[in-house]
């Protein structure tokens, strides 16, 4: 009866700790949350506004899935204190910057202490640095590798924020990047191969398939024998409804008479005048079409091939520049950071 009466006590025990701990633990998160609204109201008092495009508070994730695996990649952090266009800090704010990388890479700051000025005439109110991250070892498809970086500031109020960014290898040797800004009519998709040699996609004289020759050697070689060797071939896929491929660009028209069979198309209609939610310009595909009535689809015009894809051939340590056209001047297809995914598939 005893054992009985004791195994009662203890979990009366356990049962009030556990209920004095669930109190506390919300009440802990509670006073946090009302801890940073009150944080962030003394800052917005004090004019004191740190922050960062790429960092915060909140520690955001970002995957950069456009890295070579081989190349150093430079990543730029820009720092600032202005809130809007009418309130910004009234003080300088100096700042320390920290970071972690993975084993697989070294990591070098360009300085480890910045200064966010509130004078000057070109950099008021702004700073940035990079980390220089260089690869150890060369990154096959899809490995990664994680680097975190934290800003403090340390005066004249102290504030932490930060980012984890995590470098995922793509195809060895290329890395790429989209440019553009909202109300540009065009973004700016940029290939760039770092592979310092030629490979044989057909023998020919001593040469056999899969055999690597160096630029030197490439350059000598005959406009014909270079046909047959290929540094990097980038595939790129993307939505003509969305955008469209520039058609003057210098590596289209390559790809157009020297490798045809890899340029891919769609049929779509374009949309001659408002109808419901498609407007005057706008391209629709098959199944769009034949949900219209009879009479919408006398505002649409007839199938047309539109280009959806094609191959680009990269010469060893250069890089390609391919315009495209926005069907939506509004949207912003900066990549990566400004969108997680790329708007043209790149492989």
């Amino acid at each position: 009866m005893k054992g009985i009466i004791n195994k009662i006590l203890s979990n009366k025990k356990i049962s009030l700790v556990l209920l004095i701990l669930l109190l506390i633990v919300p009440g802990i998160t509670l006073s946090r949350y009302f801890y940073k609204i009150w944080l962030d109201h003394f800052y917005m008092s004090k004019s004191f506004y740190f922050q960062s495009d790429l960092l915060s508070e909140h520690n955001p994730n970002y995957t950069i899935s456009n890295w070579s695996g081989v190349d150093t990649y430079i990543l730029t952090i820009n720092m600032n204190s202005v809130l809007n266009e009418k309130k910004y800090a009234d003080t300088d704010i100096d700042y320390e910057i920290k970071y972690v990388c993975d084993e697989s890479v070294e990591c070098h700051l360009n300085k480890e202490y910045g200064t966010i000025p509130v004078s000057g005439e070109v950099e008021r109110n702004r700073d940035y640095f990079t980390l220089t991250i260089v690869p150890k070892k060369t990154f096959v498809n899809n490995e990664e590798t994680t680097i975190h970086v934290t800003t403090n500031s340390t005066k004249p109020y102290k504030k932490s924020i930060g980012a984890t960014f995590t470098l995922k290898a793509s195809k060895i040797g290329l890395s790429y990047e989209i440019t553009d800004n909202k109300n540009d009519i065009f973004s700016v998709l940029r290939l760039t191969n770092s592979l310092t040699y030629y490979t044989v996609k057909e023998a020919f004289l001593s040469y056999e398939i899969g055999d690597e020759i160096d630029q030197t050697i490439y350059s000598k070689l005959s406009s014909d024998n270079k046909k047959k060797c290929s540094s990097l071939s980038v595939d790129l896929s993307f939505d003509p409804k969305v955008v469209n491929l520039d058609l003057t660009n210098a590596y289209y028209l390559k790809t157009l008479k020297d490798n045809a069979s890899s340029i891919t198309t769609i049929k779509l209609r374009k949309v001659l005048s408002d109808i419901n939610d498609c407007k005057q310009g706008d391209l629709i595909d098959n199944d769009t079409y034949l949900s219209l009535t009879n009479e919408e689809k006398n505002n649409v015009s007839a199938e047309y091939d539109y280009i959806n894809g094609f191959t680009v051939d990269i010469d060893a340590i250069s890089s390609a520049d391919i315009k495209f056209y926005k069907k939506d001047k509004y949207m912003n297809y900066t990549f990566p950071f400004v969108n997680e995914s790329s708007i043209i598939d790149v492989r």
